[in-house]
């Protein structure tokens, strides 16, 4: 089935089948007629305005059957709005960080369809809490900006510990350990203050600790 590109649209923009200026393709180029006719379409990454409005016209060309943008592009479609209103992010930043965002699960190996949209919903929620001021540090003197602080490691052994026996779940904790030290993309985003101290990170820690664990086959 065809995809909407003005439904896409519409989901980024707010109702409205032609994006703002400041947010769209370049000054007098037509989205739509690019993506219906072709126009253009030989100095642009994306035919898909929403993904060149997330990413830039001038991103890199992802080398992906199925890129990492266009897997994650419903997450940051969906949250367009609060990056942009909520937490203000001006118009470069915004696609730096999505920019960044995508190589870092490129780089992890996650699949940025399932997981990566999960942690960037995570991450954004995270952002926006922390603006609002509901992000109080740990009680018990924790780091709040870790990746994998103690309290979580705790929980994380004691959990694999019961699952496939203390010794595998110390090997898999330092597994993980080493896996977030090779991916700091990932280790960052992880960092974002609040993020893992959140309730529904949970499902999230669950799937990074699975794709560990098959990765190094423990």
């Amino acid at each position: 089935m065809a995809l909407n590109y003005e439904h896409a649209a519409n989901v980024l923009f707010g109702g409205t089948s032609t994006p703002p200026p400041d947010e769209s393709v370049p000054a007098g180029h037509s989205a739509h007629a690019e993506v219906l006719h072709g126009a253009g379409a030989a100095d642009a990454w994306s035919q898909d305005p929403v993904e060149r409005t997330l990413f830039g016209d001038d991103h890199e060309a992802p080398q992906e059957a199925f890129p990492i943008e266009t897997a994650l592009r419903p997450a940051m479609a969906e949250r367009h709005t609060d990056v942009m209103t909520v937490l203000q992010v001006p118009k470069a930043e915004r696609i730096e960080r999505h920019r960044q965002f995508a190589e870092a699960i490129r780089e992890s190996g996650l699949d940025a369809s399932t997981l990566g949209q999960r942690l960037y919903h995570l991450q954004t929620d995270a952002e926006i809490a922390q603006v609002r001021g509901q992000v109080e540090a740990p009680a018990d003197g924790e780091t709040l900006g870790s990746a994998l602080p103690p309290r979580l490691v705790e929980t994380v052994l004691r959990e694999l510990g019961a699952w496939i026996g203390p010794e595998r779940g110390e090997k898999l904790v330092g597994a993980l350990h080493t896996y977030l030290e090779e991916q700091p993309g990932l280790a960052r985003i992880l960092a974002t203050p609040g993020l893992v101290q959140r309730a529904d990170f949970k499902p999230a820690l669950d799937a990074l600790v699975e794709h560990v664990r098959k990765q190094q086959n423990i």
